[in-house]
């Protein structure tokens, strides 16, 4: 018998990209499914209606913090399979049933992840979230899941606890190198299973594609997590975020030799911030120029 399957989506207004989440899950066939919607004030669709596959249900949680939104939802969760869905991303149709079989066929498998497309707020897509076979040196290195394509068996999830509410930007990457340290199995399906929304104004592809991903006070809160988990914040997170000042300063011209010389100078001082000697890791430093061509040539 496939695994049921519960998704939980934090609710903080009732608009367009709630209805769009929701009709992607309605549409889901193959597999027992609920979908828990949870916040401080229902929104204005009809809950109770029956769905094809599965159901919908209200659970109303004081307080506006989406992850600890999230956290309630999935405390509320039946399914053997949980994962969250945060509105404006979507599933595509045969999603939870993939996800399902691929849980049954990998019966050690702890995370199930896969692809996933990034479309803005019309509608467009922008480009794909492609995924890798998993390793915890390319986690290290990136958040190189994209969160709505990615299911947790739900005895894992529960033994690993909840996500941690007091990060506002990167609560999904923390919690999936919290897993990898337990040494939870990841396992990838080569199948696209979510959309994921990010904004036009976002823009920056080559540093990332998220709004996080260019938010300096996101990058402060990310290279703070890894001081805090790993007692440094490794190389190139500090270059990123001298990418991210750098990329803030208007008397700077972009992609130019003095544009490269920024970065280097606010890594540094990012370095400096967290007490780490600039020069701790030479080697890494080196790359820098190597890094910075491989990502323009990725932009163009």
């Amino acid at each position: 018998m496939p695994p049921t399957v519960s998704i939980v989506t934090p609710v903080l207004a009732d608009d367009v990209r709630l209805q769009r989440t929701l009709k992607s899950v309605a549409e889901q066939v193959g597999v027992d499914w609920e979908h828990i919607l949870v916040g401080p004030r229902a929104p204005g669709c009809d809950l109770t209606s029956p769905q094809a596959e599965g159901d919908r249900r209200w659970l109303q949680v004081a307080g506006e913090n989406p992850v600890g939104l999230i956290n309630a939802g999935l405390r509320e969760c039946r399914g053997d399979v949980v994962a969250w869905l945060f509105p404006g991303d979507v599933y595509y149709r045969d999603t939870l049933r993939v996800v399902a079989e691929t849980f049954s066929e990998q019966a050690k498998a702890d995370v199930v992840f896969g692809d996933a497309v990034l479309f803005d707020e019309r509608d467009v897509p922008r480009g794909r979230y492609r995924t890798k076979r998993f390793s915890m040196r390319r986690l290290r290195k990136a958040c190189c899941l994209c969160q709505p394509a990615v299911f947790l068996r739900r005895t894992s999830q529960q033994s690993h606890g909840d996500l941690d509410a007091s990060l506002a930007y990167w609560s999904d990457y923390e919690y999936w190198l919290r897993l990898a340290d337990a040494g939870a199995v990841f396992e990838r399906t080569p199948q696209l299973l979510a959309g994921s929304e990010v904004p036009e104004a976002t823009g920056v592809l080559h540093l990332g594609p998220f709004a996080r991903d260019v938010e300096p006070n996101a990058v402060h809160e990310l290279n703070g997590l890894f001081k805090r988990r790993r007692g440094q914040v490794p190389v190139r997170w500090l270059v990123h975020a001298g990418r991210v000042a750098t990329l803030s300063d208007p008397s700077v011209r972009p992609y130019s030799v003095p544009h490269f010389l920024a970065t280097l100078h606010h890594a540094r001082a990012e370095a400096k911030k967290w007490e780490q000697s600039p020069w701790e890791s030479p080697v890494d430093w080196l790359m820098l120029p190597h890094e910075s061509a491989r990502s323009e040539w990725k932009r163009l």
